[in-house]
C-alpha cells in the first residue's frame, strides 16, 4: 500500500479488521409458576374458574464494577395471581370476572445504593408499597338469529370496585428495572390501574 495520505483507487484498503463490544452483564432469576383450572356445573348453569401463581423472588442483575442488584420484591413484585370465572346464567347470558393481585414493593433498594458509594435518603413510610388487586367484570350477552353470524352485547366494567393505586416512585439513577433508576417517574407501579372504574358497552359480531 501506499502512504495513508494517499486517497486514490490504487491505495484501497484490502483488509479490514472489526471488533464488537462483549457484554459481560447478565440477568439471572428463579420462580415458580403454577396454574390451575376447573369445570362444572351449578344448578344447570356452567361455570369455569381459572388461577394463576408466579413466584418470582429474586431478579438479580450483575454487571461488571458494579455491586449486584436483586429487584425482586423491589421493582418486580415476588408473588403475583390472577383469578377468572366464568358463569353462564343461561344459553345466551353470561358473566365474567377477574381479579389480579400483587404482592407489595419497594420505591428504592436501599442494600445496592450503598453498595455503589450513593446515599440513602427515604422518608419515614416512604419505602415500602403495599401489594393491592384489581378486578373486572363483562356481562355478555347473545342476541340470537338476527344475522348469519353471533351478534353479542357486552358491558365491561373495569376496575370493579374504582382501587387506587398505591404510591410508587422509583429513585436513584442507573440500572435496570426502575431499582436504582429513576430519579422520578409517573408516581404508580405501571402494571397498576390508575384510571379507577370506567365502562366500555359495545356490541360483537363474528361471521
Amino acid at each position: 500500500m501506499n502512504n495513508y495520505t494517499d486517497k486514490s483507487a490504487a491505495n484501497a484498503a484490502t483488509l479490514w479488521f472489526t471488533s464488537a463490544p462483549v457484554n459481560v452483564g447478565y440477568i439471572h432469576t428463579q420462580g415458580t409458576d403454577v396454574e390451575s383450572n376447573v369445570k362444572f356445573r351449578v344448578k344447570d348453569h356452567p361455570l369455569s374458574l381459572r388461577a394463576l401463581i408466579t413466584y418470582q423472588p429474586h431478579i438479580w442483575t450483575q454487571q461488571l464494577a458494579t455491586a449486584t442488584a436483586d429487584s425482586g420484591g423491589v421493582s418486580s413484585s415476588r408473588l403475583r395471581a390472577s383469578v377468572s370465572a366464568h358463569f353462564g346464567f343461561n344459553d345466551n347470558l353470561a358473566m365474567d370476572w377477574t381479579s389480579r393481585w400483587r404482592s407489595g414493593l419497594r420505591n428504592v433498594d436501599p442494600r445496592s445504593l450503598q453498595a455503589n458509594g450513593q446515599p440513602v435518603v427515604v422518608l419515614p413510610g416512604s419505602l415500602d408499597v403495599p401489594s393491592v388487586s384489581f378486578s373486572n367484570v363483562t356481562f355478555s350477552y347473545h342476541i340470537p338469529q338476527v344475522t348469519r353470524g353471533k351478534l353479542d352485547a357486552y358491558l365491561n366494567v373495569l376496575n370493579v370496585f374504582n382501587q387506587i393505586p398505591p404510591v410508587y416512585v422509583p429513585q436513584g439513577g442507573g440500572t435496570l428495572f426502575g431499582q436504582v433508576a429513576g430519579g422520578g417517574g409517573v408516581g404508580y407501579y405501571p402494571a397498576d390501574d390508575a384510571i379507577g372504574r370506567y365502562f366500555n358497552l359495545g356490541m360483537r359480531l363474528r361471521l
